[in-house]
Parts: C-alpha cells; sequence; structure tokens
C-alpha cells in the first residue's frame, strides 16, 4: 500500500499511455495514408535498410556514400523519427508479422501520443493539481483534429510530445539548476526535440526569457560576471551543448559534411513552399497571409466547450498577473506575507508567467504574416497542453467556489468529475462523428461540417479521405482501369496496394488523359481539376462519392465506354 501511495501518479500515466496506444490501434485501422506519411513510409523503409547495409559491408556503410543513399530521401527532416517508423514496420511487419503495413510503420507514433497525454497528466499535476492535470491529459484525446495526428507516422504527434518533454525536464532542473546531472538531462530531452522536427528551436528561446522574466533581477544583483555566469540554470548549458550533439548523432546525413547540410535544411525551412489554403471564403495562396489566421481556426476546430473552459483559465491568469501591478501602479500597499506564503506566491507566479507564455507563443508565431499556414492546427497543437491545463484550473476553482465551506471530499470529487465529463464529452462525441477524416472537424461554432463549407473554410486536405472510397473502387472499377487518385501521391496508391487495401491490377494515372477513372478530392483551389475532368471525359455526372454530413469530399468519374463490374 505504501508503495502504491508513493507511485500512483505515475501508474495512472501509464494507464493513460497503455489506453492512448489501444485505442490508436484500433482507431488507426480505418485512417488512409497523407500525402506526407507517404513519404516517411518510404524514407523510414530506406532508413531501416541502412542496417542490411552495415550488417553486409561492415565499417563502409559509414562512408558518405552509403549515407546519402540511405539517408538523403526526404533530408528536409531530421531521420530519427523515420529511422523508428522503418524499425517498428521492419520488426512488426516484416519480421513478426504482427501487424499490417499501415499500423506497423504507425505504432511509434501511437507511443509518442501515449507519452503525450501521460506527460501532459504529470505536468500539469506538477505545476497546477492532480485533477487540472487529468482534465488537460482527456482533453489531449478529444479534439477531433489532433486525434486525427496521433494516428499517423508523421511528425507533429511526436514534436509535440518532445516539446512537453523538454518543458517538463527544464522545470525539473530548475529544482536544482546549478546540478550537471540535470542539466545534462534537459539537454537530451531538447535533443530529441530538435531530432523530432525544427519548430523545437524556439523553445530555448522561450526558457530564457521566462528565467529572465522570473528570476533575472535576483541574478543580476547577484555579484560579478563570475557569480552571474556561475549562477545560470546548467539547463542552458544542456540546451546549447548536449542538444546538438544528440541531433548530430541521431541523424546520418549529417556525420559528413555536417555543416553545408544543416545549413541546407534550416534554408529549406526558411524559405518554405506555400500551399494554397482556403480561409473564410478565400483561397490564401502567398504571403501576407491573415494576422488572426491560428485564433480563427482554433475557435473553429477546438470543442466549444473546452475553448470556454480554457478561454476562463487563461482569462483568470491574466487577472492575477495584472491585478497587482494595477494596485501598485495606485499605491495600494501589499500586505504582510511571511516566508512560506511568499515562496508560494513566487512558485505561482513563475508558473503563471510559464503557462502563458507557452499557450500563446505558438499561435502568435504562426500569425506572423510570412510564415506558412499550411496544415492547420498542426502547427500550433504543442500550445493545447498548456491551455487545457488553464481549462482544467479553471473547472476546478468553479466548482469549490460553488461549494459550502466544509463540504465533504466526496462531494466536490462528484461534482468535478461531472463537471469535467460535461466539458469533454461533446469533445469525445465529435472526434467519433469525424473519425477518419479528422481533417474535416469544425465545432459548433464553424456549424459543423456543412457551416466550415458554407464559411468557404478548408473541407479536409492531404487526400487521405480516398481510403474511404477503395472499397467501392475495388467493387466497381473495370478491370485493369486506369485511376487518376487526385491529390494521391504514387507512394500512397502503392501503399495501399502492399497492405492489400486496393486491387492489384488497377493502375495509376498521373493524369486525367491517361485515366477512365477519376477521384477528385473537392477543394475550392482545385475547381479547374473538376472542370478538366468534365472537359475529358464529356460528362459531369459523378458515379460515387464520399460526404461528410452533407459535404462532399470526394467525387468520382467515369469515362463513358468504359466498362464497368
Amino acid at each position: 500500500m505504501s508503495l502504491l501511495k508513493r507511485w500512483w501518479p505515475q501508474l495512472v500515466a501509464l494507464a493513460l499511455l497503455l489506453g492512448t496506444v489501444g485505442v490508436l490501434l484500433q482507431s488507426s485501422q480505418t485512417v488512409g495514408i497523407p500525402r506526407d506519411e507517404s513519404v516517411y513510409f518510404d524514407a523510414g523503409k530506406r532508413h531501416a535498410d541502412w542496417l542490411d547495409t552495415l550488417w553486409r559491408e561492415g565499417l563502409s556503410a559509414f562512408g558518405d556514400e552509403a549515407l546519402v543513399r540511405h539517408f538523403q530521401i526526404n533530408r528536409e527532416h531530421p531521420a530519427l523519427p523515420k529511422i523508428l517508423f522503418g524499425l517498428s514496420h521492419r520488426w512488426l511487419t516484416e519480421g513478426l508479422g504482427v501487424a499490417d503495413h499501415l499500423t506497423g510503420f504507425r505504432v511509434p507514433a501511437f507511443f509518442f501520443a501515449g507519452l503525450l497525454v501521460a506527460l501532459t497528466f504529470l505536468f500539469g499535476r506538477r505545476e497546477r493539481s492532480t485533477f487540472a492535470g487529468l482534465f488537460a491529459a482527456l482533453a489531449m484525446l478529444v479534439v477531433p483534429r489532433q486525434f486525427f495526428h496521433y494516428n499517423l507516422a508523421c511528425f507533429d504527434a511526436p514534436a509535440t510530445t518532445t516539446w512537453l518533454l523538454t518543458v517538463f525536464v527544464y522545470r525539473w532542473a530548475q529544482e536544482a539548476p546549478r546540478s550537471w546531472r540535470r542539466g545534462v538531462l534537459a539537454g537530451l530531452a531538447f535533443g530529441l526535440a530538435i531530432a523530432v522536427k525544427h519548430n523545437a528551436y524556439f523553445l530555448p528561446p522561450l526558457l530564457v526569457l521566462h528565467w529572465l522574466w522570473d528570476q533575472g533581477p535576483a541574478w543580476w544583483r547577484s555579484g560579478g560576471w563570475q557569480a552571474r555566469w556561475q549562477g545560470l540554470p546548467r539547463s542552458f548549458f544542456g540546451f546549447a551543448l548536449i542538444g546538438p550533439l544528440f541531433l548530430y548523432l541521431s541523424w546520418p546525413f549529417l556525420w559528413h559534411h555536417p555543416f553545408e547540410r544543416f545549413g541546407w535544411y534550416l534554408g529549406f525551412h526558411a524559405h518554405h513552399e506555400h500551399y494554397p489554403w482556403a480561409y473564410l471564403g478565400e483561397v490564401l495562396r502567398e504571403p501576407p497571409f491573415p494576422l488572426l489566421y491560428p485564433f480563427v481556426l482554433t475557435g473553429l476546430t477546438v470543442p466549444l466547450s473546452l475553448l470556454l473552459a480554457s478561454g476562463a483559465g487563461l482569462a483568470a491568469l491574466l487577472a492575477r498577473r495584472i491585478t497587482p501591478v494595477v494596485q501598485r501602479l495606485r499605491g495600494a500597499g501589499a500586505q504582510q506575507a511571511d516566508e512560506a506564503e511568499r515562496e508560494a506566491a513566487s512558485r505561482r507566479r513563475s508558473s503563471d508567467l510559464l503557462l502563458l507564455l507557452l499557450a500563446l507563443f505558438p499561435m502568435v508565431l504562426i500569425g506572423l504574416p510570412s510564415v506558412p499556414i499550411f496544415g492547420g492546427v498542426k502547427h500550433w497543437m504543442h500550445a493545447m497542453p498548456f491551455l487545457f491545463l488553464l481549462g482544467g484550473e479553471a473547472i476546478e476553482t468553479l466548482v469549490k467556489g460553488a461549494l459550502p465551506a466544509g463540504a465533504p471530499p466526496l462531494r466536490r470529487y462528484l461534482r468535478l468529475a461531472f463537471v469535467a465529463g460535461a466539458v469533454l464529452l461533446p469533445g469525445a462525441l465529435a472526434t467519433a462523428h469525424f473519425h477518419p477524416v479528422g481533417t474535416q472537424a469544425y465545432n459548433e461554432v464553424a456549424g459543423g461540417a456543412p457551416g466550415a463549407a458554407g464559411l468557404g473554410m478548408q473541407r479536409h486536405f492531404w487526400s487521405h479521405a480516398v481510403r474511404g472510397l477503395l472499397p467501392w473502387v475495388n467493387e466497381h472499377a473495370p478491370p485493369g482501369a486506369r485511376i487518376y487518385f487526385h491529390e494521391v501521391r504514387h507512394e500512397s496508391y502503392r501503399w495501399y496496394r502492399e497492405a492489400g487495401l486496393l486491387r492489384s491490377d488497377l493502375r495509376f494515372a498521373h493524369d486525367v488523359a491517361g485515366s477512365n477513372l477519376a477521384i477528385y478530392q473537392v477543394h475550392a483551389e482545385f475547381r479547374d481539376r473538376e472542370f478538366e475532368i468534365w472537359s475529358e471525359y464529356g460528362t459531369t455526372r459523378p458515379v460515387a462519392g464520399l460526404e461528410t454530413a452533407g459535404v462532399p469530399l470526394l467525387v468520382v468519374y467515369q469515362r463513358p465506354g468504359a466498362e464497368r463490374r
């Protein structure tokens, strides 16, 4: 019992992790292959094949020629996630045969998502309360678009997980800021984050800013330069030294010519291509993009109950931090407090500043007019654990305030559970409703999918919805049909066939002219492609389609004269 009392938070976190993985193992069975995931499948397989080269050729596998052959593919992103995807596919699918081709690649992403939910609970419990942490963890599971990303062998869930992990270890290291062991672990966490995705490079400046905001004045008064140098948290040295070293070791493509290749990587993302994006009736093609884009899209996609709770928590935090400033400006005297109260207030202020910074910065960054906006909410998903934590705190404060003094704890727990369930339930229902086409999810503010279509928002993207039509294609397509899969990469087509989801006799057509069956993805920016299909086929009448709540997603056209089954 004593062990259970000591370790129960870790056991709850483990249950959240394993429960999330179990749910994703089931839900992913109907999720299609987005454009970028198909590339990561191929890259992961090529990366894992380097082990064969190492086995056959020995030390020559470390030569630049062998490394380029296996790791130049998709050099736009670090190799670590793709290595994990490839090794998982090799062991679970090709080796043990316990997973299909798609699941074999995706299993590491499931564990990253499970770890994200577990870390949200542990971090929330540390910064606020057990209830706030548990609420935030469950909230991370019931946002439809986020849940969709958890199902994919992509970088978004792993990037959010490693971002939160770095913040978690930073806060732990701040308890003993001069501990080199904790500084090294903070550096390893940051190294893992930048070995997943480039957005983690913004994290050390944010954490340094938080530290200066929180501890800077006392640090500056600590003495001369030598004392100030010694007073710097060791985690900052870990970020600067251990993090880049971890990235280098985990990315074999950098082992030869590291500066040249890393410079190309930074340049690629600094001048990233812009993809057309539908937003409030307009197709956005080039910057400047709207400043409020991430805030508007968050307001139209996150379930309304979670928006209200998080907004209340954010408002309460701002009021808590602004009120003392206003009182000082008015000349109101501060009440005397003992040392314990001052220490508790200092910890609270530090936590408030951190949550405020991390909840708002990702959206502010994407709101800059020159930053690419394709991909939607996945690009600021790492703000959500902090926002939902504030939402959980707001609910707990509300429930406690509504109870009479001296109310029994059981009564408080039951009310907290009831209110939390009422706030989380709409998101859970929306996630079930929109799955597996999570990129189509819109909330009550938008009016669901029909309302968002009326507003001129992006209906869905990345072509993953085509999986919902594959059973129809297998049943009705003529033998040996040449199919134009609009916006679907050849790699996706190949993996659908490899996984047994598409008939082996069906061929991939690279253009409309070379096809006798066309699956058009409904988008405002692609309307000319539908006109091309009409003109080439000589018909405007579809033979099949896919829709959600009356909103067309995919339309199938067939060239007249092509014999159907």
